[in-house]
């Protein structure tokens, strides 16, 4: 009997995983991207547990996006206005995924978020990547009335390299140098 309670109690919880997929998901990216996965199977299992489709031969990048004065604005912004913009801020990013390119966001925080970038449908990878972040920055702008600021790594066929791409895209965005552009490639600064 105790036996059977438990497996209720499994199945009851394993139900609530998949209701909460993309919540988990977002969770599984965030880390790793933050290099807290630095085991390959671990990873693989992972991937195929969250059921985060990965093709082999696609092409992997990140995009660092970042809500410009999100910071100064924080005190003027309630809590769910907060929720919203963040909410719809995703629902725009997972809006330009299609058959030949997901796109998966992340919160790293506040006005701070990724978007792992995957591309499987042939050689315009960085075009396409490019077309989807201005596209990104502008649909943000006129439906949020917000205005972002993107920093691209380079792209890689390894999905282990996530967190190296994260910094890439980081390290883009944080350039003073582009300060007026609202899209910055790593390859473009890198020295």
């Amino acid at each position: 009997k105790a036996q059977d309670m438990q497996l209720m109690e499994k199945e009851k919880m394993m139900k609530q995983i998949v209701e909460m997929l993309p919540l988990v998901q977002e969770q599984f990216f965030r880390e790793f991207l933050l290099g807290n996965y630095p085991n390959e199977e671990h990873i693989r299992n992972r991937l195929d547990f969250l059921k985060i489709p990965m093709e082999d031969g696609g092409h992997i990048c990140v995009m660092a996006i970042k809500i410009n004065d999100f910071d100064a604005n924080a005190p003027e912004i309630n809590v769910a206005d907060s929720y919203l913009v963040s909410y719809s801020l995703k629902n725009i990013i997972s809006s330009f995924s299609s058959k030949k390119q997901k796109i998966f966001p992340v919160q790293i925080s506040g006005g701070e978020f990724a978007a792992i970038y995957f591309h499987t449908g042939g050689m315009d990878v960085k075009e396409d990547m490019i077309n989807t972040a201005v596209e990104t920055i502008n649909e943000v702008n006129a439906r949020l009335n917000r205005n972002i600021t993107i920093g691209i790594s380079k792209g890689s066929r390894e999905f282990v390299e996530l967190p190296l791409l994260y910094k890439q895209s980081l390290k883009a965005l944080n350039t003073r140098f582009y300060n007026n552009n609202p899209m910055i490639l790593f390859e473009d600064i890198e020295d």
